[in-house]
């Protein structure tokens, strides 16, 4: 019963997330889009290979040295530069913003779907702030 549990929970966390919009979903359309369904599982497989890695460096002892104050401490001022040169460049470039949607997408190769999965998703902030609080609790709570 208790795997069926924390089954359960993880699915529903993980179904909150895959809504979240974001750079993997805007992947996904464009790729879902030029070639169709078989893209979704090589970008959903990076994604999922960059939360094993994740996990497994949480359980090795990660989380003992993010806990430290000066590590927290770096992460946060590196986090919230970055945060405020994308305000600043979204503030700057707003003007030239153009949308078209008549552009069809390139087709990438599995491999790079596979990379562009984890790589969109360790860029996502929401990604890192997500593993920083839900995922470490519900992985210290299983």
């Amino acid at each position: 019963m208790r795997a069926a549990r924390i089954f359960a929970i993880a699915f529903v966390t993980g179904f909150s997330g895959a809504m979240m919009p974001g750079p993997m979903l805007a992947l996904v359309i464009g790729q879902t889009g030029a070639q169709g369904m078989r893209a979704v599982w090589a970008i959903v497989g990076g994604h999922a290979a960059l939360e094993i890695v994740t996990v497994v460096l949480l359980v090795a002892g990660l989380r003992h040295v993010l806990q430290r104050p000066r590590v927290r401490g770096l992460i946060g001022l590196i986090g919230g530069a970055a945060l405020g040169l994308m305000g600043a460049d979204m503030i700057r470039s707003a003007g030239q913003v153009a949308l078209h949607t008549d552009v069809a997408a390139d087709q990438f190769p599995w491999l790079k779907l596979f990379v562009a999965g984890a790589a969109v998703c360790i860029a996502n902030p929401y990604f890192v702030g997500w593993w920083a609080t839900v995922g470490t609790g519900q992985l210290a709570h299983s």
